[in-house]
């Protein structure tokens, strides 16, 4: 039979930024979670730095492709002779270039084979461009967390100063019933002193929540990156539905859809392409060259008493390294050993994944669990507190036991509010350490 999802109402806050609701006339725009995670994946400096990486690495990509079609170069040069070249034979000197020379040309290289060297490049090219993308999807999966963090912090520290603020009313109101029950003399001075104690802890309290509150604010802002002292406000979480989750699903997606781990698995493909081109330098490298020349007397070379001023060739060239001293051998052992390695890596970033993917999942759990433990004592410690108050006013109760009371309440209104946007931020974290949006994943507890 299919459960029917559970879902816990939040208490409607009053002002984002005030202690008050905003005036009627006094219109500010809302911000949701939707719009504060689509405007830092605009604007935040970490993404648009990701996808200059993904840009460069295209070019890099383009540039691996094209060593593989033929290049085209040219020279010029002038040369000046003090004394013109001349050659001795059976009649005297003869003379056999001109003092003055000019000379351009041009050469036409075309690879024919390089051993694996050009391929394994472009290769590597290719998945280097691969990982830029993985890490601009990984950048975005860690701002998405970021704001929503952030943003579930904002609504905790409004929620208490809320609380504040209810505290310094509750003591300010018993401060008074205290100093009038004194004046009367039904209490002692050290009742009404203790009072006045809680009622100076309680106005410092406040301040410091509400300093909270500006200070969470200023952290959204900032990866919204935004002018962190903007007036932000935002929009309040109106109910959390329970997910529930099978756990090895979870972290099997998690493997297969992280992308940081997809950027890890095309970084080991690059290294063993990174052996290949390291052995390369064990095969000769052939080329086909065609030039073109002339050489005159005059700038632009057309003119020769001497030789004729122009000609071509075409001629096939191989180079190859015979010995090196080792150096192929060690490179290609350091490459292996790189590979080797990086493998290891991978199986301790895997490990780290699964643990982060259990982690996040038991604290959702964990969170989901307090939040039905915080809410009944929330109900108890309002009661107790209300009862406790009209006592001390027909003198049934005591001073002490006003302010633990009070403090009881405060406590765990805390623990509520902390367990309801702790739910939230667990998921945030879940979907982060699985590496995708799991809203439409299937709930196992619905199932039939």
């Amino acid at each position: 039979m299919k459960k029917t999802v559970v879902t816990v109402l939040l208490v409607a806050s009053m002002g984002l930024l005030g202690r008050t609701p905003a005036a009627a006339d006094d219109i500010v725009d809302v911000l949701t979670l939707p719009e504060a995670i689509e405007t830092a994946l605009k604007k935040h400096p970490a993404l648009q730095r990701t996808a200059e990486q993904v840009q460069g690495a295209e070019y890099a990509r383009q540039s691996a492709k094209a060593d593989f079609l033929p290049s085209l170069s040219a020279d010029y040069s002038y040369t000046a002779i003090n004394n013109a070249p001349f050659r001795i034979t059976s009649i005297g000197k003869a003379q056999v270039a001109h003092t003055t020379q000019y000379r351009w040309g041009l050469s036409l290289t075309q690879p024919l084979f390089t051993g694996g060297k050009l391929s394994s490049q472009n290769t590597i090219a290719k998945l280097r461009f691969n990982i830029a993308k993985q890490e601009k999807k990984q950048a975005a999966l860690d701002i998405t967390k970021g704001v929503k963090s952030a943003y579930y912090r904002v609504l905790l520290c409004q929620k208490q100063g809320l609380v504040a603020d209810e505290v310094f009313q509750t003591l300010s109101s018993h401060e008074k019933d205290a100093q009038m029950f004194f004046e009367r003399g039904i209490i002692r001075r050290n009742d009404l002193l203790r009072a006045q104690v809680a009622l100076s802890n309680a106005v410092q309290f406040q301040e410091r929540t509400w300093a909270d509150v500006a200070i969470s604010i200023s952290d959204l802002n900032r990866w919204m990156a935004g002018d962190i002292n903007a007036h932000t406000r935002i929009a309040d979480i109106d109910a959390v539905s329970f997910r529930h989750f099978a756990l090895e699903e979870l972290i099997q997606t998690g493997l297969d859809t992280r992308p940081r781990l997809k950027a890890m698995a095309l970084t080991a493909k690059a290294l063993t392409s990174a052996v290949t081109m390291e052995k390369s330098a064990r095969y000769p490298s052939v080329a086909a060259v065609g030039n073109y020349y002339r050489n005159g007397d005059s700038p632009d070379a057309h003119s020769n008493d001497f030789e004729n001023d122009h000609n071509a060739s075409l001629y096939v060239q191989a180079t190859w390294t015979l010995f090196d001293s080792n150096r192929t051998r060690s490179r290609v052992s350091k490459a292996e050993s790189d590979k080797r390695a990086f493998d290891q890596s991978i199986r301790e970033i895997r490990d780290l994944v699964r643990l982060e993917i259990k982690s996040a999942y038991l604290n959702l759990g964990v969170a989901e669990n307090n939040i039905d433990a915080a809410k009944t004592a929330l109900s108890h410690a309002r009661e107790n507190m209300r009862i406790t108050r009209m006592g001390y006013r027909q003198q049934a109760a005591t001073s002490t036991e006003v302010l633990d009371a009070r403090s009881d309440l405060t406590q765990v209104e805390t623990n509520y509010y902390q367990s309801l946007y702790g739910y939230l931020d667990a998921l945030a974290a879940l979907e982060r350490a699985v590496g995708k949006d799991l809203s439409q994943a299937v709930d196992p507890k619905q199932q039939s």
